[in-house]
């Protein structure tokens, strides 16, 4: 055989490497780029000290000089190059690794195990050229799927950004806080000549940042999104024709962030988003949801209404839209962000793995396998950028923690752990392109980055990137494209496919409900052990989200911007929309508002709520959205096909919650109460205070809280001048018992805790003093208690900001109405349009912005 690698030096790709910076001086003794990797290698083990035989950077700087070879090397000797690269040791290592390599050549490297005989007769130079003969057979076969059936690949080069937390990648230009942007990238294409390939680029901007990438059905376009200058532009999606290099823009605006943007099977796109104009719960930075348009640009509206962030969507084989969400009312922030699924005009949003787990901490980059069920992913912690070990989920074997997880290349145990920063201390995988169950593209990263901190911050200059990779399931790999210059992300074949079924929409934007159906609330695990009949009702809430950031709070484990309860309590406003029977034999069937996030509590027949949902549910226009029961596993179907009750009855219109509108706030709902029936006796003269009056100011929430609530939640002022309540661990505390903001993610018991396990409740029930509630006013008391007390109905509400901190919040403010106003013409022209009728919704615009300036 002909050795063709041997003489093999800078690859293509392998450019800028006179920009480099400079190793320090105590490695320029030890290694010295000779031009040829034989020599080079030569030139290491004659050269370099025995104690630094392992250093870190001289597998750097082989990476970078002759990254193919070098890998293999890393592949077949392991990290750590002592036993390689010392005279000593050379010749047994180098036997090694040649038959591990004609291990994998199944029979076909019989030329090899014949010249194994004769090994120790071989020069230096001959056991070399053996080596990177074997590796250049084993490459062709490990590459066999690729060359016949995916020799084109578009694929993005750029720095990967390392946010304090997985998701903050927008850089919005008038960003509020945390801005991750960092120039320098190209959209690029390979096309495999042989076992190596040839690399060019179809658009550079060294100025600007390309991001997330996309191929349309026909083979022929790509979808990207490009930021051009840091704080004059905004991420928006172009598309390019490959064959022509024409670009063209496809969404605009100013100052927001429209990106992750992926080809729909219906001829639209979906993208993710900060048209939403919301600040996440516990960091200073912009949310992003999904939304959706023509592939002109035209028609943008919203598909997602979701508390934080909902990242990377991408098509399954069936047509609907698998995406990760951010997922966190009422229970802790770091645990989970799972995977959801919807179809693709939004409606039937709903979980597919993990809502209600501990593992994986986040799941990110989640694509279908053709022709499987399954799903490749990364899986990587909470703290953390988006990178870490690759794992195939499979629902059929279970949808929480790790029992449809299996870790992969290589295939391992995968435990269920609790952990924030996971996988952040090996190799790191992003964006995988699965082309079977046992193949796939994505961008790796070998060395770990240990020494580099990488988890942190981007990865130095003169350190190696993420190189673009086949990598079968067992970790068995070939490098396509060197990160050397800039790290390679967002693989994806350069092919036809043919589309998912296309199914028709259910959208209905002439109404402004849709409709919920539920078997059985006492089917699945969420009432487990409550006796059926028990439950009475289901109570409606409707989340409502902040715009800006003005002050904050802590509760245990995080920050809370804009707070409107003191920490631990409500993460975010909350609004009883109403309450829906429910039948004797557990169905429901009611209306509730469209395009709201909404979560459900079971109420029983004393007004307490017995399990409350701690995610939400969404409904698009004239959507109906059924359950089998409460917290039932999502793959179950029920045996039964009697028409239910509720089915008999027709839905049914929310009850109002007594008349009650608006947020939930204690000044206006709880507080009447006290002043009535408590006040009286709880002054603060000689007990404790249950009056309005104002506290001494909070500095960091800059929230005006009451007495009364301050007492009632046995919340103390900290060290960073912010009230925190102790649930559980202060007198009063203990007489509400909420369900605080840092509850498991896991399910809960029902009765877990809230109203019904409430000492105070119970004091008021048995005639506390000369106090006789009345049953509305103990019912909003519970209420109270149950939506984990919440003190403001709004971000305004008892607001102690200055001028200069209410004007940030009406900007954002008018930015948020601004674009729901156009979202909103958007809809009523594509109903127009796919009608021929004007559209007249019930709903008004928006016009929070006119009560927050008139306050």
């Amino acid at each position: 055989m002909t050795h063709i690698s041997l003489c093999f030096s800078k690859s293509a790709g392998m450019l800028g490497l006179s920009a480099l910076v400079l190793i320090h001086t105590a490695m320029a003794a030890d290694y010295s780029d000779k031009g040829d990797f034989a020599e080079t290698i030569d030139y290491c083990r004659n050269n370099c000290s025995k104690d630094r035989l392992d250093n870190h950077a001289i597998r750097e700087k082989l990476m970078k000089d002759y990254p193919i070879k070098t890998d293999w090397v890393l592949q077949d000797n392991g990290l750590d190059l002592k036993p390689f690269l010392s005279t000593q040791s050379a010749p047994k290592t180098e036997k090694a690794m040649i038959e591990k390599v004609v291990s994998e050549l199944d029979g076909n490297g019989a030329e090899f195990t014949k010249a194994l005989r004769r090994f120790s007769s071989l020069s230096a130079r001959q056991r070399m050229a053996l080596y990177l003969d074997a590796c250049e057979k084993r490459r062709e076969k490990r590459l066999s799927t690729v060359l016949s059936e995916f020799p084109k690949i578009v694929f993005i080069k750029r720095h990967p950004v390392a946010p304090s937390f997985y998701a903050y990648t927008e850089a919005q230009s008038d960003a509020q806080g945390e801005f991750n942007f960092i120039p320098n990238s190209k959209l690029c294409l390979l096309e495999m000549q042989g076992i190596y390939g040839k690399t060019s680029d179809l658009l550079v901007d060294p100025n600007g940042v390309i991001r997330d990438l996309d191929v349309s059905y026909d083979g022929k376009s790509a979808l990207f999104a490009w930021k051009k200058h840091a704080r004059n532009d905004d991420y928006h999606l172009y598309e390019i024709d490959v064959d022509t290099g024409s670009v063209r823009k496809i969404t605009s605006g100013k100052n927001v962030a429209d990106y992750e943007g992926r080809y729909l099977p219906n001829g639209k796109l979906i993208f993710a988003s900060t048209r939403c104009v919301q600040s996440t719960d516990c960091f200073y930075t912009e949310v992003s949801n999904l939304f959706t348009c023509d592939r002109d640009g035209q028609n943008i509206y919203r598909l997602g209404f979701d508390q934080v962030h909902t990242t990377y969507p991408t098509v399954m084989n069936d047509g609907k839209i698998l995406y990760t969400r951010w997922d966190y009312n009422d229970r802790g922030q770091v645990y989970p962000q799972p995977l959801f699924r919807m179809n693709a005009d939004g409606t039937g949003q709903t979980g597919f793995y993990a809502n209600n787990s501990y593992f994986p901490t986040v799941i990110s980059h989640a694509r279908s396998i053709p022709g499987s069920e399954k799903v490749v992913a990364i899986l990587h912690g909470h703290h953390t950028w988006q990178a870490g070990p690759m794992a195939i989920i499979d629902r059929n074997k279970g949808t929480q923690e790790a029992s449809g997880v299996q870790l992969i290349a290589p295939v391992r145990e995968t435990e269920a752990v609790q952990i924030d920063k996971y996988g952040q201390d090996a190799g790191f995988f992003r964006h995988p392109y699965p082309l079977n169950e046992r193949e796939f593209i994505c961008a790796y990263e070998p060395l770990g980055f240990a020494e580099g901190n990488y988890e942190k911050k981007t990865p130095p200059a003169d350190k190696p990137g993420f190189g673009l990779y086949y990598m079968d399931i067992n970790g068995n790999r070939e490098l396509l494209v060197p990160g050397t210059d800039l790290s390679c992300n967002h693989p994806i074949a350069l092919k036809s496919r043919p589309k998912p079924t296309v199914r028709p929409s259910t959208v209905d934007f002439s109404k402004n409900y849709g409709t919920y159906y539920i078997q059985d609330v006492h089917i699945g695990s969420g009432l487990k052990g409550i006796k059926r009949g028990s439950i009475k009702k289901l109570r409606v809430v409707a989340l409502e989200f902040r715009a800006a950031v003005v002050g904050k709070n802590y509760n245990d484990h995080a920050l809370v911007c804009t707070p409107i309860s003191v920490g631990g309590g409500a993460w975010d406003v909350k609004k009883i929309v109403g309450e829906a029977k429910i039948y004797k034999d557990g169905s429901s069937m009611f209306k509730a508002p469209a395009n709201t996030p909404l979560y459900f509590q079971c109420v029983d027949d004393k007004g307490q709520v017995a399990a409350t949902m701690r995610s939400w549910s969404t409904l698009m226009p004239g959507e109906t959205f059924g359950c089998v029961g409460c917290h039932e596993d999502k793959s179950y179907v029920s045996p039964s096909t009697k028409t239910t009750l509720a089915m008999q009855a027709g839905a049914q219109e929310l009850e109002p919650f007594y008349g009650m509108t608006g947020g939930f706030s204690f000044p206006k709902h709880v507080q009447p109460i006290l002043d009535e029936h408590c006040v009286s006796c709880h002054d603060g003269k000689k007990s404790i205070d249950l009056t309005a009056r104002t506290m001494p100011l909070d500095k960091e929430s800059k929230r005006a809280w009451s007495a009364a609530y301050i007492s009632l939640t046995g919340s103390k002022l900290a060290n960073n001048d912010s009230y925190r309540a102790f649930n559980g661990k202060s007198e009063f505390s203990k007489t509400l018992n909420w369900i605080d903001a840092q509850s498991p993610p896991t399910l809960l018991p029902p009765y877990y805790m809230g109203s019904a396990t409430s000492q105070i409740v119970k004091k008021l029930r048995n005639g506390h003093g000369k106090t006789n509630l009345s049953e509305k006013e103990l019912a909003i008391f519970c209420a109270w208690i149950d939506l984990s007390v919440p003190f403001s109905g709004d971000y305004v509400e008892a607001n102690a900001w200055n001028n200069k901190e209410f004007e940030t919040y009406l900007h954002f403010q008018r930015k948020r109405e601004s674009l729901e106003n156009e979202m909103r013409r958007n809809v009523e022209s594509l109903y127009e349009k796919q009608t021929g009728q004007p559209l007249a919704l019930i709903d008004p615009p928006p016009r929070f912005i006119e009560y927050i300036e008139a306050r």
